[in-house]
């Protein structure tokens, strides 16, 4: 599908639907991966009619959905119908020819569509076979079907969020099913190079359970675990020390410090222009800052309302104090650090016109990432993958298609 890039002449197969296995498999296109995804036909991936998330209105021209385009852009479209007998054995031949296979169904599904890794594996011993879960393959709740809050509830991530652990919140949407989609992406590069050193094939699996405990909550489940003791919630106006928290500035958003360090003290008074501060003994200290917090959080909170953000970001800057802006999803677009990143990529679409979408999550000198295409069509490829890959002719897809097949 691409020259030049690290993931270049491996073959994927994406039976995935929603958000976690598609947008695994979508880096892996940006990696330079050919991947194919299927859909049954007629309905496609449910996915492709989430008009409405949380709220925001979602429809693209030409009825098309933006979290679907987000999820499935640089990926070939086909159609198959695996409750057959012949659809499966069409998989099977495209099995012969493919690097991975990825799949997020629930395991009576795969087994119902004779798709598992021992199925196969008879096809083409040497490939990847990849599961994304929800909960993992084991266990009473291996069979649950779910969406990103299970996940975010189960690790514990919503009694872990917000300023009090009595009511769980939800993270910022499909935190659950972008990290266990990183994990997966993970996994399955990982996959590829031990079958290149080591000679074997395998399957793996991730869960958004296993992969919310093992990132999003690694570092409260250590603290309990090796400790006993869980870390105590962010509270703004309660911070233990008032070098790590939030205040609001002239303009009304908000800065946030972040410095656990003594020598920041003495700079974040002169940066502020209250070297006054330097002689009260209360906050000399970091154990007087954290024992006389109330008092310093009252008295910083005055200071940085005499300023407007931007403001307190640039003498951050020259002072070399650890502070950013605490920004709003729309206040991304024109921050100059993410664009200076390209952590927002801009695309010119002939269809859809100009398209933006959340970058990269790691660059690369010398095989980097790209933007191959959009979404495809329900079914936009089917000819040419079953006649260029798996060998059919057209009286053979005018068959498929006559029988319901593709």
């Amino acid at each position: 599908m691409a020259t030049g890039m690290v993931l270049d002449g491996i073959r994927i197969i994406d039976w995935t639907q929603f958000t976690a296995g598609p947008a695994a498999t979508q880096l892996l296109g940006s990696l330079g991966a050919e991947v194919i995804k299927i859909e049954m036909p007629e309905r496609g991936d449910p996915g492709r009619g989430n008009f409405q998330v949380y709220g925001v209105d979602c429809r693209l021209p030409g009825n098309r959905c933006v979290t679907f385009e987000n999820h499935n852009r640089n990926k070939k479209g086909i159609t198959l119908n695996l409750n057959s007998k012949e659809g499966r054995q069409i998989l099977y031949r495209l099995v012969e020819k493919a690097d991975v296979f990825v799949t997020n169904f629930l395991p009576h599904r795969r087994k119902q569509f004779k798709v598992e890794y021992d199925d196969l594996k008879k096809h083409n011993p040497r490939l990847i076979y990849a599961i994304n879960t929800m909960f993992g393959s084991k266990g009473p709740d291996s069979e649950m079907p779910g969406w990103d809050i299970l996940g975010q509830a189960k690790s514990g991530v919503m009694m872990n969020v917000g300023e009090s652990n009595e009511r769980p919140l939800q993270a910022t949407p499909a935190l659950g099913d972008m990290i266990s989609a990183m994990a997966l992406c993970f996994s399955i590069i990982t996959a590829l190079l031990a079958r290149e050193r080591l000679g074997i094939s395998q399957q793996v699996e991730v869960s958004q359970l296993g992969s919310c405990i093992a990132t999003a909550m690694s570092c409260p489940v250590s603290f309990y675990l090796q400790a006993g003791k869980n870390p105590e919630l962010f509270v703004r106006d309660k911070a233990r020390n008032p070098l790590t928290t939030c205040y609001r500035c002239k303009d009304g958003r908000w800065v946030i410090l972040c410095t656990i360090f003594n020598k920041h003290w003495p700079i974040l008074v002169q940066m502020t222009g209250n070297n006054s501060l330097l002689n009260d003994r209360r906050f000399s200290t970091l154990e007087g800052r954290e024992k006389n917090s109330g008092e310093l959080i009252a008295i910083l909170d005055k200071i940085f309302a005499t300023k407007e953000a931007k403001e307190w970001e640039e003498l951050g800057r020259q002072w070399g104090f650890p502070l950013c802006i605490v920004n709003s999803t729309e206040d991304l677009e024109n921050d100059p650090q993410v664009l200076a990143n390209d952590y927002i990529l801009e695309i010119e679409d002939p269809v859809l016109g100009r398209m933006r979408y959340p970058g990269y999550p790691f660059q690369m000198s010398e095989t980097p990432l790209t933007y191959l295409g959009r979404a495809p069509e329900l079914g936009q490829h089917t000819e040419e993958v079953l006649i260029d890959i798996c060998g059919y002719d057209w009286e053979d897809i005018g068959k498929f298609r006559e029988q319901g097949i593709i």
